[in-house]
């Protein structure tokens, strides 16, 4: 690999939006799990015939077991070729092809993963639930400060109002009526959050006020 130069960058984790930001504008992609080895390295091994340096993102290489092998065979001759991004959704620190990209010239490893607090999360809810809306915003702010993603935490507060409801209707509780009222508050939240129609811990919030304030009226 040329010394100095950055010309494989090795993409790990589960959070794609940030792993994609991360790519200059103009790339070319090979879906490496839909994809023959030949036909994700050829293009790779192969030089411009401009002397132009292309720019590839390899998706899914863990997706591809043959093509772990020939990667740690083929990295130095990709590397005079073109600038490769392999995305990796998890590459181990133990096998050889994570060990030979560490120490290689010109490869660096970024690695973005989702974090994702269930002991925090999964509070959220309940605390809302209970009509405590000053907790339920506090556990909020924190999972922000976190780093988690909001569509996960939402993810955590679908998954305890589910269990409400189901023990509700298991208990034939009168406050079934008032749980599924709060449910229809949350129908269509995750559309409205992948969206980006409005700020997504501000959607978050409101809707745990709303929650709160249907339990206080009951």
């Amino acid at each position: 690999m040329p010394e100095g130069a950055q010309v494989i960058t090795v993409l790990i984790g589960d959070d794609r939006a940030r792993l994609l930001a991360t790519l200059p504008e103009n790339y070319k992609t090979l879906d490496a799990e839909g994809l023959k080895v030949e036909e994700v390295l050829e293009p790779l091994l192969t030089g411009s015939l401009f002397g132009e340096t292309a720019v590839y993102l390899v998706k899914d290489a863990d997706k591809n077991p043959g093509l772990l092998a020939e990667l740690e065979k083929s990295a130095e001759k990709i590397a005079e070729n073109a600038e490769v991004y392999l995305q990796f959704e998890k590459l181990a620190k133990n096998t050889k092809l994570y060990k030979l990209l560490a120490k290689a010239p010109g490869a660096k490893i970024v690695e973005y993963n989702i974090y994702v607090d269930n002991s925090l999360n999964f509070n959220i809810l309940p605390a809302a639930l209970a009509g405590d809306r000053r907790e339920a915003l506090a556990l909020l702010k924190k999972s922000q400060l976190a780093g988690n993603e909001p569509i996960l935490v939402l993810g955590a507060m679908n998954y305890k109002l589910a269990q409400a409801l189901t023990e509700a209707h298991r208990r034939e509780s009168p406050e079934l009526e008032k749980l599924q009222e709060i449910g229809q508050k949350f129908l269509g939240a995750r559309e409205i959050l992948l969206s980006g129609a409005m700020d997504p811990w501000l959607y978050l919030a409101m809707l745990l006020t709303e929650t709160t304030f249907l339990r206080r009226a009951s």
